[in-house]
């Protein structure tokens, strides 16, 4: 719901993450489901998203996929 929230809002980075990293919609369904997938990843990416922080998001993707 956070990664569909955050595409909507026309920034760009739920289909970034979607197709770049495949893991856009597990996140989202982690969530929604309380799997707690990804952990504290998720937790952050779904936290981002939802309050619409895509630019903050987006530099921490870029840090993350660098290391």
């Amino acid at each position: 719901l956070d990664l569909g929230l955050g595409l909507g809002l026309g920034l760009g980075l739920g289909l970034d993450l979607g197709l770049g990293l495949g893991l856009g919609l597990d996140l989202g369904l982690g969530l929604g489901l309380g799997l707690g997938l990804g952990l504290g990843l998720g937790l952050d990416l779904g936290l981002d998203l939802g309050l619409g922080l895509g630019k903050n998001l987006w530099i921490y993707d870029a840090n993350f996929l660098a290391q």
